[in-house]
């Protein structure tokens, strides 16, 4: 753990290697194969997943591709709501996002005839409670975080 944090990585013996790698094999997706899988997934069976969906689901496709033996069922949690990423979900689909998170939310209501998820729908009308941003510097953060706590 040192070294992980001292270098960013570590590393495992070739004994502990070979039962990792008997027991686990790892999948990605980029965004362009993401989106694809959203919108797949969206005409295929008519069901709207969320980014993070996406990539489990096509890391399965992955996996199926190339373990066409394992017949094993397959079971991927989806934990997210495609409405908490409107952009890319409606990019997704085909169409242009606006810039605006509200006409995301609605656009993307009217593309799939799904309703916006009511807390969602609650912070159109709800009042800008926090208007001030910080600087990535760490001095600007220690700053902005005394003020808080002596408010």
């Amino acid at each position: 753990m040192k070294a992980l944090k001292e270098t960013g990585r570590y590393e495992v013996d070739a004994e502990v290697l070979a039962k990792i790698n008997e027991t686990f094999i790892g999948f990605c997706a980029d965004e362009a194969q993401t989106a694809q899988t959203i919108l797949a997934n969206k005409k295929d069976s008519d069901y709207l997943i969320d980014t993070h969906t996406a990539v489990a689901c096509s890391a399965a496709v992955q996996y199926r591709a190339d373990m066409p033996a394992d017949d094993r069922v397959t079971v991927i949690a989806s934990t997210a709501s495609p409405y908490k990423f409107p952009y890319d979900v409606i990019e997704s689909l085909g169409e242009k996002a606006s810039d605006n998170a509200f006409e995301c939310l609605d656009k993307l209501s009217a593309l799939t005839s799904t309703d916006i998820p009511a807390p969602l729908a609650r912070l159109k009308n709800a009042e800008v409670r926090f208007k001030e941003t910080v600087g990535r510097e760490t001095a600007e953060l220690w700053a902005a975080a005394e003020r808080f706590i002596t408010k």
